[in-house]
């Protein structure tokens, strides 16, 4: 997965000057001093010439005095822009120009994100926002046609006053189900429009909210999230305006490599401390269940440890497939509609309790490895920690089950730990 950055090329000679200082000592000063990802290079040429005709050589009996050179500056293409501009009026003599350029990593020794790539670097731009007034129906229809949980919520001058997740929707205005479950069950969603219709964003929506500055570094952005436990952070501009979002997702596809499949680096940097391979910062599966067990007991452990899927593994450990709740919803919806109160988040625990037992039976004729999905992807336990963030990123994954030699579950990687441990050394 490449990075969007540009190289601004210069071709000028030793003899240009700028403010009285050779223009290539004046570009390099002026690089140095920019609050930005950027590498600056120059290149002295052994020979060449101008478009005056003039020749320079090496060689001392010919023109030497002003050998060709040539600088390269690599910058975020966020940053391109301005330091052009900025170039311009410093490169008196010389042709200045830019282009593409396709970046699979850019890394910092012993750390996981330059402390000079800012946070509009990263930043998704554009974002999808709704306003304070827009009802919970028409945000709800938002949701479920992106890929996105939760919206920033803007005022009539487009500044951030709040964020609108789908924690929010459930807890805070009753929406039953996760985003992802209602994907599966169209046929109920007009009725739970119908329920939201007479709420507000406004009525619902986290606040105040927790935004970064598009001039932030990076990593000023990631202890936010640590820090707040928030998934991603509303960007705003100089005046408070909403102008982008940056998420773990995009912190992870800026340290990936994009390589081909199955290119291992030689060599694996430092990112996280004396973590180098997984099973140095995986945790505990939190709920694993055998493949006879009935379906009723993976609801159980949902419901119990508050998670979206059960691990499931034979008598001797060896990892078999996995059950979410999505996987039950689709499993069920049709033979025993019943399953949709099972799940629902905001159902009273009473009442969750009268299903249970009304329902019971026909859980138990069904067993978890009946339904459980068996194309799982899995790390070894030696798989270097660079290489589960590639998978994970490529992937979409938010969890990776980590799996011994002999196939046995020994943990799981979730992208919280992997956003902690690579920076809790920085």
């Amino acid at each position: 997965m490449a990075l969007e950055y540009r190289v601004i090329e210069i071709y000028t000679g030793e003899g240009s000057v700028s403010r009285g200082a050779p223009v290539y000592e004046r570009v390099v000063e002026y690089v140095q001093g920019l609050n930005a990802a950027a590498r600056c290079l120059v290149f002295k040429a052994v020979g060449g010439c101008y478009e005056t005709g003039e020749t320079a050589s090496s060689n001392v009996l010919d023109l030497s005095y002003n050998m060709p050179l040539k600088i390269e500056i690599v910058v975020p293409a966020a940053e391109s822009e301005q330091i052009l501009s900025d170039l311009d009026k410093i490169v008196t003599d010389g042709l200045l120009g830019v282009r593409d350029l396709l970046v699979l990593s850019n890394k910092t020794k012993g750390r996981l994100l330059s402390p000079r790539l800012l946070v509009r670097d990263l930043m998704t731009p554009e974002p999808v926002c709704v306003r304070q007034d827009d009802t919970l129906d028409k945000i709800l229809a938002a949701l479920l046609s992106s890929t996105f949980t939760g919206v920033p919520v803007v005022d009539d001058q487009d500044r951030v006053v709040g964020v609108l997740s789908q924690t929010d929707m459930i807890y805070g205005a009753g929406m039953p189900l996760r985003l992802a479950l209602m994907a599966g069950a169209r046929d109920r969603i007009e009725e739970i429009k119908r329920g939201l219709s007479h709420r507000f964003a406004r009525d619902v929506m986290s606040a105040p909210p927790v935004c970064i500055g598009e001039k932030a570094p990076a990593t000023r952005a990631v202890a936010a999230m640590i820090e707040k436990e928030v998934k991603r952070l509303p960007v705003t501009d100089d005046s408070g305006k909403l102008i982008g979002i940056v998420s773990r997702i995009d912190i992870f596809k800026a340290v990936t490599r994009g390589a081909a499949k199955g290119e291992k680096s030689r060599e694996q940097p430092a990112f996280f401390g004396n973590a180098r391979q997984v099973s140095d910062i995986m945790e505990p599966a939190p709920a694993i269940v055998r493949p006879d067990e009935p379906v009723e007991e993976v609801i159980r452990l949902i419901h119990a440890h508050g998670v979206e899927r059960v691990w499931v593994t034979d008598l001797d450990g060896r990892l078999l497939g996995m059950i979410s709740d999505r996987n039950l919803l689709a499993a069920f919806h049709e033979e025993h509609p019943g399953i949709w109160e099972l799940l629902c988040r905001v159902m009273p625990s009473r009442d969750k309790k009268d299903c249970f037992r009304d329902f019971g039976m026909k859980l138990r004729r069904k067993t978890a490895g009946e339904i459980m999905k068996t194309d799982i992807v899995s790390a070894k336990e030696g798989t270097p920690v660079e290489e589960a963030v590639e998978i994970m990123t490529e992937k979409g994954f938010r969890r990776l089950p980590v799996v011994d030699e002999d196939g046995k579950l020994k943990g799981v990687v979730s992208r919280e730990t992997l956003l902690r441990k690579g920076f809790e050394v920085v």
